[in-house]
This record gives C-alpha cells, structure tokens and sequence, in this order.
C-alpha cells in the first residue's frame, strides 16, 4: 500500500463549497460507465481514424493543482453592507504527491488508448530527441487566476502546474510557443508517430477540502502532410498538421468525491483518504474515456 507523508490543509476561514451543478461520485454508477460518460463528457473521439491519428506521441500531460483560494464579497455587496469579507482556504500536499498522482494518472491514459488500438510512444523516446531537447520546457510552473465582476464575489486562485516524468509544460511566453508549433509535426514525424496529443486536468477542491475534479482534456494535432522544399540539390521534407488543436475529449461537468479526507489532528489530512478520492476520480474519468473510444470504434 502506498504510503505518503501527513500534509496540512489550512483553513483560515472554510472554504466556498463545489457548485451544486458538480457531479457527486458514487462509485457504484460506474459499473455501466458508458451510461456515465454519456452524462459527463464531450467527445470526438471518431476523428482519430478519419484524421489518421495511429501511432501518438503524447507531447504534454499536464495536471495543475489548487493551492489556495481567496474569495472577496463584490463591490455590490461591499457597497450594501460596508464591509469587505474575505475568506481564505489553502491545501498544500507536497510536491512528491502531485507527481505521483500525476505519473499514475499518465499510465492509465496512455493504457486507455493503446487498449484501443492507439500506440503511445514512450515518453523517454520522446525527451531523447534533440528537437525536443532543443524546446528547453519548464517542468512546472505556478498558475494565478481571478473571476468575479461587481454583482458577484471575486475569487483568486493560486496553483501548481506540473508535467509528466519526462514531458514538459507547452509554454505561455509568446516566443518559444510559436516556436513550439512550427516543429511540433517534426517532433512527431521524428518520434515516429502520426499524431500529437495533450492532456490536461485541473484539481480543485470542495467543501472540507474533498478532491474535484473540475476539468480534463485532450488535444489533438493530427491529419498529418508531408511536403518536399528547397531547391535542386538541397531539398528536404517538411511536415505539418492540417488539424491542429482539436478537443477530441472532454468533461462536461466537474466530478467532487465527497470523502471524508480529516486527519487525526485539526485541519490535517488524512493522506490515504485523500489519495483513493482523487484517484477514484481519475480512474472514473478513464473508465469513460475507455467508453467513449469503444463507442467511437462502433460507428
């Protein structure tokens, strides 16, 4: 049995609970999860044959984890009442715990579509290639975000944005992505694949701190064409995708698992607890995505 260190959540004040129109886990709807998959994901899974997808490269899995929440009452509300309310939530698990949540969670993706008759190639082959080594990506990143307006709460948020053992994050700074997407069909025609894919999920928390998860998506750079450029006597091919950064594959609602993560001593977490709510989560978004690629076969 896997084993992680105690963390300590923070509460300065509770925190705003999942929305009401959040899924509640139950792991027994997940004995027919095709029926699940049709109530809880998007998906354009059939394209991968028509857009030619066969072997893929996974060329960013990324996983980005809630650290804190701040939620401030609107301008609104401060203007009716004359006072500012805040209140402010943190859980912090360590970083060996993210990466772990995040590596197992790979193997089952990848697992899912190789089942399926999709090769994924091995992320060491990936990073080995110079080309990619040449992208210089960051590993992880921390995330800031903010929505509200004057008619409703302001709610900042802090989180930490991790990669793959292996892989790197697709970079923010405006250079190095245009960068990125001139060579990306050379990367995977050099990776031997005839597609490109990204994964990305977002780990937010509920009440009393229970894992959601709020987002999963993946991405796909397929339909790929090879040209001959240059001139007599110093020409080459050169590749690109005439399908770039397509959805195929979606939540349409944020899943909470509503486990009981309470430590042995106040505003602690019990590591375990935690653990088998997050990855029955992740486990029940695989299950549909296995559903939803059988499904796409069929038609």
């Amino acid at each position: 049995m896997m084993r992680f260190l105690a963390a300590v959540m923070l509460l300065t004040v509770s925190a705003v609970s999942s929305s009401a129109g959040d899924y509640a886990y139950e792991a027994a709807d997940f004995q027919d999860p095709a029926r699940m998959a049709g109530k809880l994901t998007d998906h354009n899974l059939g394209k991968l044959e028509k857009w030619k997808a066969g072997k893929i490269v996974l060329v960013e899995f990324a996983g980005e984890f809630l650290q804190s929440k701040e939620v401030t009452s609107s301008v609104f509300s401060q203007r009716a009442t004359g006072q500012v309310t805040t209140k402010t939530s943190t859980i912090q698990l360590g970083g060996d715990y993210y990466d772990s949540v995040i590596n197992r969670f790979y193997d089952m993706v990848k697992a899912a579509f190789e089942e399926n008759g999709y090769p994924i190639v091995p992320r060491d082959n990936l990073a080995s290639l110079e080309r990619y080594k040449s992208l210089e990506l960051d590993m992880e990143k921390t995330t800031k975000g903010y929505k509200g307006s004057a008619f409703s709460d302001g709610v900042s948020t802090k989180g930490l944005k991790i990669s793959a053992e292996g892989l790197g994050l697709f970079p923010t700074n405006p250079l190095k992505a245009i960068k990125l997407a001139v060579r990306l069909a050379e990367l995977t025609h050099d990776a031997e694949a005839g597609s490109a894919m990204r994964v990305s999920f977002y780990v937010d928390k509920g009440k009393k701190g229970a894992p959601v998860l709020k987002s999963m998506d993946i991405v796909l750079y397929a339909d790929m064409e090879a040209n001959e450029v240059g001139f007599a006597g110093n020409k080459k091919m050169s590749y690109g995708f005439k399908r770039q950064n397509e959805t195929i594959f979606k939540l349409s609602k944020p899943m909470v698992n509503k486990v009981d993560i309470s430590g042995p001593e106040k505003g602690s977490v019990d590591m375990e607890k935690y653990d088998q709510g997050l990855m029955a989560l992740l486990g029940a978004a695989v299950d549909m995505l296995k559903a939803d690629l059988k499904e796409a076969k069929k038609d």
